[in-house]
């Protein structure tokens, strides 16, 4: 039996008879205006298979024996609520869980460490929570997913993860394709190893304190189309290693020390589309080629730079450009519209 009330513009509280469906395997109530915290009863659904309460207003903790209640759970959506306190440890014991999204809540803690040996899980979903506070133990759930096989997707954006990023993150499984640990309070530089997670094609770390050059082997991420680095303090010259990565069309790296010149590092990205260097230590000229090659450009922002020279004619071949800020730097000559 399965139950879908998605965007149903439904209000109020769950109703306890809804527990009564004790043979209902999936339940959906996900983008109403439900509110109050969801009935014990439906805890007690045993046979439920996919529970989805995303984008409404519940409020409560998870039952702390979660296994014991809904041990058939493959796909746990609760984003977008005001869920609060830790996540359950006992979740780990839940062996066929697929799919873990709790974003966009008030959870707390440290993320049980043995989550990543879940046999099946491919997609982790925890941003935009209050989780590991100043906490010793912030990172240690990271080691279990080293011996995962099939974890595709893990968000940690915009938590409260400190310190340095540790170097285990650089033997996560090779079949990991989006990362993410923005938004923290992590420091230091990237260690050497991520390159080896060469199926990424989305990688976010901005908006933390992280310094230091750009890793080497960043070159071999050669299926990542989304790298943001931005808000953080990384100095040195933009690698051309990224140049190698052909598949980039977003690129994120404004507000850090960057220096050196942007033009000859993304030669060979020709899918590139949004670029934003503005706020770091650039300079030189703006190289044609560089507008003749990235003719999909849609978004560049190289403002608050010390790029010098004329701006390039070929500027005017970009159909498709929608922003381009070249504000506060040194530039001269004529501009042609």
């Amino acid at each position: 039996m399965q139950l879908a009330l998605v965007f149903t513009n439904l209000e109020g509280n769950l109703p306890l008879q809804m527990g009564f469906l004790t043979s209902l395997s999936k339940l959906g109530v996900g983008t109403n205006n439900l509110s109050g915290e969801i009935p014990l009863s439906i805890y007690n659904i045993s046979a439920l298979v996919i529970l989805s309460l995303t984008n409404n207003d519940f409020y409560g903790t998870l039952p702390t024996n979660i296994d014991l209640l809904l041990p058939n759970l493959q796909y746990l959506w609760l984003g977008g609520n005001e869920f609060s306190g830790k996540i359950p440890i006992s979740i780990t014991n839940i062996s066929g869980l697929i799919s873990l999204d709790l974003p966009v809540n008030n959870l707390s803690g440290e993320v049980p460490t043995s989550i990543g040996d879940l046999p099946f899980l491919e997609t982790v979903n925890l941003e935009w929570n209050l989780l590991d506070s100043n906490s010793v133990g912030d990172w240690d759930f990271l080691a279990s997913f080293t011996n995962s096989s099939n974890t595709m997707s893990l968000e940690g954006n915009h938590n409260n993860f400190v310190g340095k990023i540790p170097k285990v993150m650089a033997n996560l499984s090779y079949q990991l394709t989006k990362l993410g640990i923005a938004g923290n309070q992590l420091s230091g530089t990237i260690p050497i190893g991520l390159g080896n997670l060469v199926n990424l094609y989305s990688l976010d770390m901005s908006t933390n304190s992280l310094s230091g050059p750009i890793p080497g082997d960043f070159g071999n991420l050669y299926n990542l189309q989304y790298l943001s680095l931005g808000e953080n303090k990384f100095s040195g010259e933009i690698l051309s290693t990224l140049s190698n990565i052909t598949t980039l069309s977003d690129v994120y790296l404004s507000n850090n020390k960057f220096e050196g010149n942007i033009s000859g590092n993304l030669e060979k990205s020709k899918s590139l589309q949004f670029l934003d260097v503005s706020n770091n230590d650039l300079g030189g000229i703006m190289n044609p080629q560089f507008f003749s090659i990235h003719l999909s450009l849609i978004y560049l922002d190289s403002a608050h730079n010390s790029l010098s020279g004329p701006l390039p004619l070929e500027v005017g071949r970009l159909n498709h450009l929608e922003v381009f800020n070249v504000s506060y730097n040194k530039f001269s000559g004529q501009f042609y519209s």
